[in-house]
């Protein structure tokens, strides 16, 4: 290629669309006509010569993406070690989680009785435990501190005492799951809701009091347990506060565990998140968070640096592709600039972006030094924990809530990730839509997604009345039907058999067979099916279309080949390139092989051996060009009125071009 087309940059590789010339109009026959076959205009030859770029970007597109997603994918999973992620959840929740058994089998004396339960017991037998609770079976808020008296803080304070404390030497206090060392404190924050007097009018209230409005703001209480402290001093204190009425009570809304910790093997910290929440009909619901960050973002190789820069050059590209393109469609007024593709396109960029600034935000809280002296200052040895009481509580506050704020900012960089790594997804799939063959999938999917509204909302009717009615039948007594929400989620995956139907079964058989069935039939063996047609219907007039379009395309492209090679790239030439020039300056007259030899000074075969080329290479331009044209039309078929004066342009050209020859001869 010559310095005229320096133009078509390496931005240009993530052109979204062939833009038309300037005086090419928007849509209709007026203007240029098309390409009739061995006849070809001087309007179609500057057209061919200004935007032959246009060839190696369609092509080059779909590449570019893929290398872009390529080094997104590896920038991302640099950042999130998820290999080192993995052991370290894993290690941690089966310390923690696991620890236990599946039924709660304990025997206290009755002193212990009114301190130990949040509801007092008539009677008890003086025995010792004999099992322990793991944290997935606490289902009544007795569990709740049974599971915090047996299981959870025995497994954290390994010391029974402070004398045995003392023998463990520093470097190995506070550790779970063997590389686990506890940072700060652990955290545990009670909420309570306010008690109100009851507000219904029933009689019976006379004899419920008081009652606990559980939608106001809850009343909060933090309490924060030093790592470096024994078992037996731990126990001292949960049953202090328990007894006070200030830890789980007939009031307490939720109980909310961070637990902060440091692996020194991977260089992570890790945040475990319990939260234990009391409902007010008498059900505990427990889950738990895990969260990782890497304290050495970028180690000492820096490895995810290359990645990072590269990601930048592929967001600058597509940046300045976007701007060059908003110029043009502004400077010719031909379109609008917004298509779906370039949504697509634009919400990338801003995900991409989004990723950063996450990354940008904790990586400034990884490399802040306040954090880490506050860490290694609580873990000093001789540090007097009763002489520096309230420099002791706003240290260990201060690093539970930065640790907790880098938890956040690890999520939302993980979101953002995936939602990049799906737009990626969808903007390669784009960039196939130009090329006759490989534009199937895409053109399946977007017109697939169009015929799939109305179905989507005979589907939804459907299922909410499936949903309502298990919630009405089943709802009680099953948790998975105990809100609408997760009712939505269990009929779903009903349908791909992920779903314990004995649950069902044994509120009611007879309900549960004819309600399941009916499910089953309608939603499964009649929708389902009917979706599974609409795919299929919409891929096979893809696939016919695309084999319509593929003739004339691998015909055009061996024209292409026969006259230029297989490099099929006609303007790296200087008489094309002086072709173009001349056409582009108006020095040429009419697009015949005589008036081309004449003006170039290219003997007679030479000029029709360029003639051949550019009509070749137009061609191919006109029918990579086709899927661009239908992009916005939802049947993909031409009205036949538009149909006809393509005709009728065709003829025109036709009848030129002869009238052109007939003046030339006389």
């Amino acid at each position: 290629m010559d310095g005229s087309s320096a133009s078509v940059d390496v931005a240009a590789a993530v052109h979204d669309d062939a833009l038309p010339d300037d005086n090419e109009p928007e849509s209709g026959t007026s203007g240029r006509t098309r390409h009739v076959d061995g006849i070809i205009t001087l309007d179609q030859l500057e057209s061919a010569f200004n935007n032959r770029g246009d060839f190696v970007l369609i092509f080059l597109s779909p590449v570019f993406f893929t290398f872009f997603f390529a080094a997104f994918a590896s920038a991302a999973l640099t950042h999130v070690p998820i290999n080192d992620m993995f052991p370290s959840h894993r290690g941690l929740a089966m310390a923690i989680l696991m620890i236990g058994g599946e039924v709660r089998r304990l025997y206290l004396s009755a002193s212990q009785v009114q301190s130990f339960f949040t509801f007092p017991r008539m009677y008890a037998q003086d025995t010792k435990d004999d099992t322990t609770l793991k944290f997935k079976s606490i289902h009544t808020p007795d569990d709740a501190y049974v599971w915090l008296a047996t299981t959870f803080l025995t497994t954290i304070f390994t010391a029974p005492d402070s004398k045995s404390l003392a023998v463990v030497p520093s470097t190995l206090r506070s550790r779970v799951a063997t590389y686990q060392k506890i940072v700060g404190a652990i955290e545990l924050r009670v909420f309570s809701a306010p008690p109100v007097a009851c507000s219904s009018s029933n009689e019976l209230t006379r004899i419920y009091s008081p009652c606990h409005d559980f939608l106001s703001a809850p009343i909060e209480e933090p309490w924060y347990l030093p790592p470096n402290s024994s078992r037996d001093d731990i126990l001292d204190w949960l049953s202090t506060v328990q007894a006070n009425g200030s830890l789980i009570t007939p009031s307490t809304s939720s109980l909310h565990i961070t637990i902060p910790t440091y692996n020194g093997e991977l260089d992570l910290l890790c945040i475990m998140s319990l939260r234990i929440n009391f409902q007010a009909g008498g059900f505990v619901d427990t889950k738990y968070k895990l969260t990782s960050i890497p304290l050495d973002p970028y180690g000492d190789e820096h490895d995810g640096i290359g990645t990072d820069a590269l990601v930048l050059l592929f967001v600058l590209v597509t940046l300045v592709t976007e701007f060059r393109k908003f110029r043009q469609v502004r400077k010719q007024r031909l379109r609008r600039f917004w298509s779906p593709w370039s949504i697509v396109t634009w919400l990338l960029l801003v995900a991409v972006a989004t990723f950063y600034v996450c990354w940008g935000v904790l990586c400034w809280l990884v490399y802040d030094s306040t954090l880490q002296t506050k860490i290694i200052a609580l873990d000093d040895p001789t540090l007097d924990v009763d002489a520096n009481a309230s420099l002791v509580e706003t240290y260990v506050a201060d690093i539970v809530s930065t640790v907790t704020t880098m938890g956040y900012a690890m999520i939302a960089l993980r979101l953002e990730a995936m939602a990049a790594c799906c737009l990626l997804m969808l903007r390669i799939l784009g960039s196939l839509r130009f090329h006759p063959l490989l534009n199937v999938v895409t053109a399946t999917l977007v017109k697939s997604l169009q015929e799939l509204l109305p179905f989507c909302f005979v589907f939804a009717v459907c299922l909410s009345a499936f949903v309502v009615s298990g919630c009405l039948l089943f709802g009680d007594n099953v948790k998975q039907f105990s809100t609408a929400s997760m009712a939505y989620v269990t009929v779903v995956n009903m349908l791909f058999g992920q779903f314990d139907l004995a649950q069902i079964f044994d509120v009611n058989y007879y309900f549960a067979v004819v309600w399941y069935w009916s499910a089953m039939v309608v939603l499964f063996l009649v929708l389902f099916n009917l979706l599974l047609a609409v795919v299929l219907e919409a891929f096979y007039r893809e696939h016919k279309q695309a084999e319509a379009q593929s003739a004339p395309y691998i015909n055009a492209i061996a024209n292409l080949q026969r006259v230029e090679g297989p490099w099929l790239w006609p303007w790296a030439h200087n008489d094309m390139i002086a072709l173009g020039r001349a056409v582009k300056r108006k020095h040429l007259h009419e697009a015949t092989a005589p008036a081309i030899a004449k003006l170039l000074n290219l003997p007679l075969d030479q000029a029709q051996k360029v003639l051949a080329k550019a009509i070749a290479f137009t061609k191919i331009m006109d029918i990579l060009r086709q899927p661009n044209n239908t992009q916005g039309d939802a049947t993909g078929d031409e009205p036949d009125v538009d149909r006809v004066n393509h005709q009728l342009g065709e003829m025109e050209v036709r009848i030129a071009t002869m009238v052109a020859r007939l003046d030339t001869q006389v």
